[in-house]
């Protein structure tokens, strides 16, 4: 009984039904909107099957940006105090001393204690003959080997495992066969489509879809028409079909729960803020727009990525950036950078400025240490060292710390982190990808959010800037929307 459980912190009422449920199953989803405690409970379903004597190793598995937080602040923070444990990270380019760590992690005779081993999911692969390749591979599957009684292997949001073909996909499923217990975590299972399911529940297990090849799978729940396109047919994807079936088959193995049925958090504000384009910006914007123009002719329906591509290219310099044949990038003059900073003066509060060009978050951080001092902002993107990162994170959270706004690229800081102690978001430029936007919207909007939380677009007129917002708003993938799409509507 759960009543035989010391909890570091009580579980809410959902967390304690979810345990009560799935503490000892073999495998289970949790698809818990983001925000809703999912991290709490694969802890203390740790603690549970460790106190059982069911399991003396966990291996958790998340994307790069991701992995390091379970060790620093999930497990930590939710861990019983009576569960003795040690946690490590792999990463490359160990230093000596936390190599030393995680050979004395594998060594079962030095006491025990429930060893977790935390690993980013870039860092494994195999080869067609399932033998390990890469080192984190070989870490991985030589750690799961050490278990004296059960292993537990975690994947946290999950969609990194969506692409069932990929080589990291497949040995995260083979390194899951090693393991008597798996879970797997997403607040956004289906980013894209509903059959990026496969590749998640693959690794539970190979018929928790009730379906023995992802061709049968696919079969039943797409809607597939074959399209000609000059010479060429194919068969293309046009829809989805007997949807509330699927929902009722993963019901089977996993629990699906939106935030308004576990905790009442305030609510979210929208604000656009408009800027226009300098003299510079227009110009480019225009030639690149008739280029495209050009390019297509009459406008005639192109390929979803070529689609992409132009859209990109136009939504760069509308924000402020070109991207050079090089590779090197170009800051234009722009009138975003003060509109920026008008919009931090503005608020007291902490707050986080989301980018997703690389060019743009080094020139952004640059900005805002001169005008408010280095430490007062933080960065979190490409590039920055993962013990910057921390910190980062860490004196964010604190309350006496002295950093106050954070420049963040939505993929790197965007996934994972609980971020409560801000209660602004500027997104200086949005991506095309949804999934990105939900999961970056609720690193502030999470337990433990005690006000309303604004979220600031900044955004360009009469550019391909509306389009991209009115798509995350209405929650619409960029890359679905824009297939079968005349590229004219969009540019």
């Amino acid at each position: 009984m759960l009543d035989d459980m010391v909890f570091k912190h009580p579980p809410l009422k959902h967390q304690a039904e979810e345990l009560q449920i799935s503490r000892e199953a073999v495998y289970r989803a949790l698809f818990w909107e983001m925000g809703t405690g999912k991290s709490k409970v694969m802890v203390d379903t740790m603690a549970w099957l460790y106190k059982l004597g069911l399991i003396d190793v966990v291996v958790v598995v998340a994307k790069k940006g991701e992995y390091t937080n379970w060790k620093y602040n999930e497990i930590p923070e939710h861990m019983p105090a009576d569960v003795p444990y040690q946690c490590e990270v792999y990463r490359s380019g160990l230093r000596a001393d936390e190599k030393r760590a995680i050979k004395r992690l594998a060594d079962p005779s030095v006491g025990p204690r429930l060893r977790i081993l935390c690993i980013n999911v870039e860092s494994l692969s195999m080869d067609k003959r399932k033998r390990m390749t890469s080192e984190g591979a070989k870490v991985a599957a030589g750690f799961l080997k050490t278990r004296q009684v059960g292993a537990l292997m975690v994947v946290d949001e999950s969609t990194c495992i969506k692409s069932y073909k990929a080589v990291r996909s497949q040995t995260v499923v083979e390194l899951g066969r090693r393991a008597q217990y798996r879970r797997v975590l997403s607040g956004t299972p289906v980013p894209r489509s509903p059959l990026d399911l496969w590749g998640q529940a693959l690794f539970l297990h190979p018929g928790a879809l009730r379906h023995r090849t992802f061709t049968e799978f696919r079969a039943e729940y797409a809607v597939i028409e074959t399209v000609t396109r000059g010479t060429r047919s194919f068969p293309t994807i046009s829809g989805y079909q007997s949807l509330d079936k699927l929902h009722n088959v993963v019901k089977t193995f996993g629990s699906i729960k939106e935030r308004w049925e576990c905790v009442d958090l305030p609510p979210k504000i929208y604000k656009k803020t408009a800027v226009p384009l300098t003299d510079k910006q227009a110009d480019l914007y225009a030639q690149m727009r008739d280029l495209a123009i050009a390019e297509l002719g009459d406008g005639a329906i192109v390929e979803a990525t070529n689609a992409l591509g132009i859209i990109s290219r136009l939504d760069q310099i509308a924000c402020g950036q070109l991207k050079r044949e090089d590779g090197s990038f170009e800051i234009l003059d722009s009138n975003r950078p003060d509109a920026l900073v008008e919009g931090l003066e503005q608020s007291d509060k902490r707050q986080l400025v989301w980018c997703n060009y690389r060019g743009l978050c080094e020139h952004l951080y640059g900005r805002l240490c001169d005008e408010f001092g280095s430490k007062h902002v933080g960065r979190y993107y490409g590039g920055v060292a993962d013990d910057e990162r921390e910190s980062v994170v860490r004196g964010f959270q604190d309350p006496d710390a002295e950093i106050r706004v954070i420049v963040a690229n939505q993929v790197s800081l965007g996934y994972g982190r609980t971020l409560t102690m801000g209660k602004v978001n500027h997104y200086y430029s949005n991506g095309y990808n949804l999934e990105h936007r939900l999961q970056s919207e609720d690193r502030t909007m999470r337990i433990g959010q005690d006000e309303p939380v604004l979220y600031n677009d900044i955004y360009t007129p009469y550019t391909v800037n509306e389009k991209i917002y009115a798509n995350l708003r209405g929650k619409l993938s960029l890359a679905q929307q824009v297939l079968g799409t005349r590229i004219r509507d969009w540019i």
